[in-house]
């Protein structure tokens, strides 16, 4: 009798283990089926986005309707939010507001040295 129940533990082990292993495969398989669609998604953002860069590139405009992405917003992508500013942007604008911004930034640097220098002297005329 001992050895029927033994045996049929056995069974009921060996089922179970086979039974987790048919879950956890079932589990993984779904995962990887998961992972290559978003592998496909994002394949198709990248492509998006080549064709997105060449056109800007050519046409000097940022046409931002014809993109049409999977997996990320175009708002990460352009950093835009609002709708009218977002159909369409001339490049060298774009540029040229950047190219203000650093050379401001770039006094502001500047400035913030030169103030650096005269605190520092003033200290080392204090200390010594």
């Amino acid at each position: 009798m001992t050895k029927t129940v033994s045996v049929s533990l056995l069974k009921r082990k060996k089922n179970f283990i086979i039974y987790s292993f048919f879950f956890f495969n079932q589990s993984i398989e779904s995962e990887k089926w998961k992972l290559s669609h978003d592998n496909l998604d994002l394949k198709h953002d990248l492509d998006s986005l080549i064709s997105f860069i060449n056109t800007a590139k050519r046409t000097g405009k940022w046409d931002s309707k014809r993109l049409q992405l999977k997996t990320v917003s175009i708002d990460r992508i352009i950093g835009i939010t609002n709708d009218e500013t977002q159909t369409t942007i001339p490049l060298h604008k774009e540029i040229q507001y950047r190219d203000e911004r650093i050379q401001v930034l770039q006094a502001e640097i500047e400035q913030l040295r030169k103030t650096q220098d005269e605190l520092t002297k003033q200290v080392e005329i204090f200390i010594f």
